[in-house]
């Protein structure tokens, strides 16, 4: 065979036309192609060392692990190149890896928590499957149409317990250390070395970085450390009854409502802190403790002496303690009523003693942004840059030459210090969603290929 960008232009098996080489891997090779329809894909050719049937096997196990967050394998099949036999794989087509992104910038804490959601998904299913992925690394985590995927070609099957212990060994566990060194590497830019690296990461992060370096945790727990923040976002927070009644109607209603908006806030937070969420402690109907027990007839009277002798300890305890003064609150013992706990209050219904006047209750009342100024969590806008330059007239020039010849993307300069660099921006200030549209929207109209989307605090 020749150097695999020979082949560009090649036909292979009648119908897969090889384009552009994306990158060689061993003796396998990743090539742009087309399908029927006319819409993209990726061929993965593999010279075969009479092992075929195995790697048909691999790509079928691979497909049985289908999950959202894995890059689809769409077909496979055997074919011949110069007489050489080789084994091929077509794959959903993908943009830009994360990789790129962290050569030019560390991502957020949300955009972290994003890629690791989507790894960990990815990497459950292939283990489900008794495979390893071998390649866990920032350039394996790709931009599929509009979610974060995880490449799945390059997995095979796990090593066995006795190889599993050689050195060097590829396992699942080598797959969870890498999906740590992403997230720690995405928010530090940096290499993960050990489990001290992860006293420099916000939570959750520090806990999954930490526990899994020192090989506590798997992809399944780093899943579920995930998702335990959204479940408990989720769950409803019960309202305990108010401790005193007097004091409940004592609360305006305009300032409860303020108090229900501002908890509601808090619970949508993405890294809320757990602890926020009041656990639901109700029993269970059919719990052994929730029914009072029957009495039998003839203890009645053994439990009414019990109690009087509770009743006139009470007592004495307080004429003991308050030096003589006649406990007026004590319930008379012909009167024995249940006593139920009393529940302990959350912060959001807590007694609230101040008076709220009309005014105050306006001025608690949340406020809504007009509809010109999009809502950004954590006080942060995006911008969709096309170019960069040191000299104010130069930026302006370039911004005119863009008005005029892409109209609708309203190109103007931007300057974060009003000093250089000056931006070359399109469309203004927006959200993270609508500046990777407008990204996508200007590299389709032909703008260069580097046009970036950049958040911004205000």
């Amino acid at each position: 065979m020749h150097l695999w960008n020979d082949y560009e232009g090649t036909i292979l098996a009648g119908q897969w036309t090889l384009g552009r080489l994306l990158r060689t891997e061993g003796r396998s090779a990743l090539f742009a192609t087309t399908k029927s329809d006319g819409s993209p894909a990726v061929l993965r050719l593999t010279e075969a060392l009479n092992d075929q049937a195995v790697l048909r096997a691999r790509y079928q196990t691979i497909q049985a692990a289908g999950d959202r967050y894995l890059v689809a394998v769409e077909g496979f099949g055997d074919a011949e190149l110069d007489g050489a036999p080789l084994s091929y794989a077509v794959l959903e087509p993908t943009q830009e890896s994360l990789a790129e992104i962290l050569a030019q910038r560390p991502l957020s804490p949300e955009e972290t928590y994003e890629v690791a959601v989507s790894v960990a998904g990815g990497l459950v299913a292939l283990h489900a499957q008794g495979l390893v992925h071998s390649l866990v690394e920032p350039e394996s985590v790709l931009a599929a149409t509009d979610r974060i995927k995880l490449r799945s070609d390059c997995a095979r099957p796990a090593p066995s317990d006795e190889d599993a212990l050689l050195e060097g060994a590829v396992t699942q566990q080598t797959d969870a250390f890498g999906l740590a060194g992403i997230i720690y590497q995405s928010l530090t830019q940096g290499r993960l070395h050990d489990a001290s690296d992860a006293l420099a990461l916000p939570e959750p992060f520090a806990t999954i970085v930490r526990n899994t370096a020192r090989g506590s945790w798997g992809a399944r727990e780093i899943q579920e450390e995930l998702t335990r923040p959204a479940r408990a976002a989720a769950a409803p927070v019960p309202v305990p009854a108010p401790v005193a009644p007097a004091v409940a109607t004592s609360v305006p209603v305009a300032s409860a409502e303020a108090a229900s908006v501002e908890s509601a806030a808090v619970t949508t937070q993405p890294f809320s802190s757990r602890s926020s969420v009041v656990a639901d402690t109700t029993p269970a109907s059919g719990s052994s403790w929730s029914e009072p027990q029957p009495v039998a007839p003839g203890s009645r009277r053994g439990v009414w002496i019990g109690i009087g002798i509770v009743i006139l300890l009470a007592l004495l305890f307080l004429l003991f303690h308050h030096g003589g003064s006649s406990p007026k609150a004590a319930a008379p013992a012909s009167q024995p009523t249940a006593v139920s706990p009393a529940p302990v209050p959350t912060p959001a219904s807590a007694p609230v003693h101040k008076v709220v006047t009309p005014a105050a209750a306006t001025a608690a009342a949340p406020k809504v942004a007009p509809e010109t100024a999009p809502v950004v969590p954590g006080g942060k806008v995006w911008r969709v840059i096309a170019y960069t330059y040191n000299r104010r007239d130069e930026a302006s020039h370039k911004a005119a030459i863009i008005n005029d010849h892409y109209r609708g993307f309203n190109a103007e300069v931007w300057s974060r210090t009003g000093q250089r660099p000056f931006l070359v921006t399109i469309g203004g200030e927006m959200t993270r969603q609508q500046a990777f549209v407008l990204r996508e929207r200007a590299r389709r109209a032909g703008m260069a290929r580097d046009v970036y989307a950049q958040d911004y605090a205000r």
